[in-house]
C-alpha cells in the first residue's frame, strides 16, 4: 500500500538533519538505508520518496528502494508492480505541486569518488533522481557518446539493458527512456551536473557544497499545505 507521509509541523530549515551529508561521509554508511524522517514524504512497503539535499529545482526528489540493492534493474521481479504503482503516486504528487519530473538513475555506478578514494554507500543503493521542472537534458547522453538505447518504459529498458554492468537511465516526462553504458571515466554526479547546467547554475551539482536548505524548506511547506 502506498502512503503519503506529511508531518503536521516542519522543523526550522536550520535544524533539518544533515545526516545525509555528514554521517555517511564520516562512517561510510548509506543514508538511504536510514533516511531522515524530516525529508521522507511518501513510502510504500519497499520504497520511499524523499526530498534530496542540494535541490537543483524545488521539489527535487530521491525515490529509493528500502532494500540495499545495486540498482533499480537489480530489484526482484516481484517488487516491480509495486515500483510502478509507487512511482506513479510520487509523480502525481510532484505534478500537482510543480511539473512532471525528469527521472534519472546512475545504475550500478561505482564511481562515487570525491576528494579521496572513499565512495558514498548510497551509490550502490537503488535510487532514482526526480527533477520536477520543464527541462530536457537528455542530450548529455548523446554528447558523451554513450550510445544510448531507446526504450518504451522502465520495464522495457530493464529487459533490454540489464546486461550493462554500469548504466545511465533517463526518462522524460512523456515516458520515453534512454539508457546508456556508463564508462569508467564517468564524472561524479553526472545527471546532477547536466541538470545544474540546464538551469544555468553548474555549481549546484554538488549537494555537499550547496545543500540549499531554504529550497528544501520551501518544498516541504508546499507539500504540507497541499496535502
Amino acid at each position: 500500500m502506498t502512503r503519503t507521509t506529511l508531518p503536521e509541523s516542519i522543523p526550522d530549515p536550520d535544524l533539518l538533519p544533515l545526516a545525509e551529508s555528514t554521517s555517511e561521509r564520516e562512517s561510510g554508511q548509506c543514508f538511504l538505508c536510514d533516511p531522515s524522517e524530516d525529508l521522507v514524504f511518501a513510502e510504500s512497503e519497499n520504497f520511499i520518496a524523499m526530498l534530496g539535499l542540494g535541490p537543483i529545482v524545488e521539489g527535487y526528489t530521491i525515490l529509493a528502494s528500502k532494500g540495499h540493492v545495486p540498482s533499480m534493474f537489480d530489484l526482484p521481479d516481484w517488487q516491480l508492480p509495486e515500483l510502478a504503482e509507487f512511482g506513479s503516486h510520487v509523480r502525481d504528487i510532484l505534478r500537482s505541486r510543480w511539473e512532471d519530473p525528469v527521472i534519472t538513475e546512475h545504475g550500478r555506478v561505482g564511481l562515487c569518488k570525491e576528494r579521496s578514494d572513499d565512495h558514498d554507500g548510497h551509490c550502490f543503493h537503488a535510487h532514482q533522481l526526480l527533477f520536477p521542472a520543464q527541462m530536457d537534458f537528455s542530450s548529455c547522453l548523446d554528447a558523451s557518446l554513450f550510445e544510448p538505447i531507446s526504450a518504451r518504459s522502465f520495464h522495457d529498458a530493464r529487459r533490454r539493458c540489464s546486461h550493462l554492468t554500469e548504466y545511465l537511465y533517463y526518462e522524460s516526462p512523456a515516458g520515453s527512456v534512454l539508457v546508456g553504458y556508463a564508462p569508467a571515466e564517468l564524472s561524479r554526479q553526472f545527471f546532477r551536473r547536466a541538470a545544474a547546467e540546464a538551469v544555468g547554475h553548474p555549481q549546484w551539482q554538488s549537494w555537499r557544497d550547496h545543500p540549499r536548505m531554504d529550497v528544501i524548506w520551501s518544498a516541504r511547506q508546499r507539500l504540507t499545505q497541499a496535502a
